[in-house]
């Protein structure tokens, strides 16, 4: 079990850093990319199923601020749905293999 939540946890913590990362440096497309890669690490019964990609289109070189702007919005919106499906996750994946050994 342990072996488990460490490779996922690995698996989160790479994706989840590389976003961060890009939300940190401004790059709010590739950080709203990266946040809706980190729902499909989670198993279905885990994930936000009705998780919107994010996708925004607009036309013009005007609208580079806004579609940025819209990018962030996303991020910061979705960003913490997605913690708290990995964190309850976890905690329900180490409940059960407590109960499962007896230290439940």
């Amino acid at each position: 079990m342990g072996k488990y939540l460490t490779d996922l946890d690995l698996r989160f913590m790479r994706t989840l850093t590389d976003s961060e990362g890009a939300y940190r440096q401004g790059a709010y497309r590739t950080a709203a990319h990266l946040l809706y890669q980190l729902n499909f690490h989670l198993p279905p019964e885990a994930s936000i199923e009705d998780l919107p990609a994010p996708s925004i289109r607009t036309k013009g070189l005007y609208q580079k601020l806004v579609i940025d702007e819209q990018y962030r919005d996303y991020y910061e919106k979705y960003s913490p749905l997605i913690y708290k499906a990995i964190a309850k996750f976890n905690q329900d994946e180490l409940l059960a293999y407590a109960q499962r050994n007896g230290s439940g």
